[in-house]
């Protein structure tokens, strides 16, 4: 039985080192993913890592060679690091090319060489994030081999997007939308593998983590950190009391605290990361509107929100 754990999803685009920096303040013991690195990239570029949030950060890589994905496994920092993520569940037509993503599922005794190649190379945990499985080829009885061969081959961790991938006809925007979600079939792999940690990612978010949670190891949250990130620090208070329940206001503030110690000038792409913080509340679109008509300095930012926001309450979810 392993503890309960909240992941926040790689993705690329958005999971820079600003965004981590964010998630970390939302959801101090969460669990925070890179955006997928390409092996080749880190071995040509090791600033590509040189600086990293505090707390569980695990690296994913992309890669469909043993020989470099092993290499680059290397490189990664056990100080830095809890865990290294082998991406295949990216249906992108770029990533297919190279042989990488979602398309590697179609063969899991290669998938199981590739998980070797990196764990014989690095003492951190090596996981897999994948899907229920690829066109044609998604059914439960497949998805059921793929997680059985790599467990032979000595995988403990999976996170599961319960989706399968449709790797032609739809880009990779709507291969999170238009597939079908099939929770029970995570949750019926969990049940098969007791011992195996299982999280389960696609479509969580305040309606139903809980139910997700109950029925496996954990949960990733994805878009839903960039559509209504305080949702997360909802969930990570509902998840330990012990963590103070923070408002908008006051989270935003030790945002901008950190990037000013990090000597970091606010600029745009630190700022969107935070411009839908205040969803769902009175002012939330004035709040937009500030961020995309100025280039507020924090001192404007924190006089506007507490002009905006005076009486914000915080509000936990069950």
């Amino acid at each position: 039985m392993y503890k309960k754990e909240l992941h926040t999803a790689p993705m690329m685009g958005y999971s820079d080192y600003t965004f981590r920096m964010l998630m970390r303040i939302l959801s101090p013991s969460g669990l925070l993913y890179t955006p997928m690195i390409v092996d080749r990239a880190l071995i040509n570029n090791h600033e590509l890592i040189r600086q990293e949030v505090s707390g569980p950060v695990i690296l994913q890589l992309g890669g469909g060679s043993p020989e470099t994905l092993a290499a680059a496994t290397k490189l990664v920092p056990s100080d830095r690091y809890v865990a290294v993520n082998l991406n295949v569940g990216c249906p992108s037509h770029r990533v297919q090319q190279a042989n990488m993503g979602a398309c590697l599922m179609k063969d899991p005794t290669f998938v199981a060489e590739l998980f070797d190649a990196m764990q014989s190379a690095t003492a951190l945990p090596v996981t897999i994030k994948c899907r229920l499985g690829i066109d044609d080829l998604c059914r439960y009885e497949t998805f059921y081999q793929f997680i059985e061969t790599l467990n032979a081959a000595g995988c403990q961790s999976f996170v599961v997007h319960a989706r399968s991938a449709w790797l032609q006809g739809i880009n990779p925007k709507k291969n999170r939308t238009i597939p079908p979600l099939q929770y029970d079939w995570v949750y019926q792999i969990k049940q098969a593998f007791p011992s195996v940690k299982i999280i389960i990612n696609g479509g969580v978010g305040l309606e139903n983590w809980s139910r997700n949670m109950q029925q496996t190891d954990g949960v990733m949250l994805g878009r839903l950190c960039v559509d209504n990130p305080y949702a997360i620090h909802q969930i990570a208070h509902a998840m330990d009391t012990r963590m103070p329940l923070q408002s908008r206001g006051e989270l935003l503030e030790r945002y901008l605290d950190v990037l000013e110690k990090e000597g970091l000038m606010i600029s745009h792409n630190h700022l969107r990361h935070v411009v839908n913080l205040f969803n769902g509340i009175a002012y939330g679109k004035q709040w937009k509107r500030f961020l995309s008509t100025s280039k507020p300095c924090k001192e404007d930012i924190v006089d506007f929100t507490n002009d905006l926001f005076p009486t914000e309450e915080t509000i936990s979810v069950d």
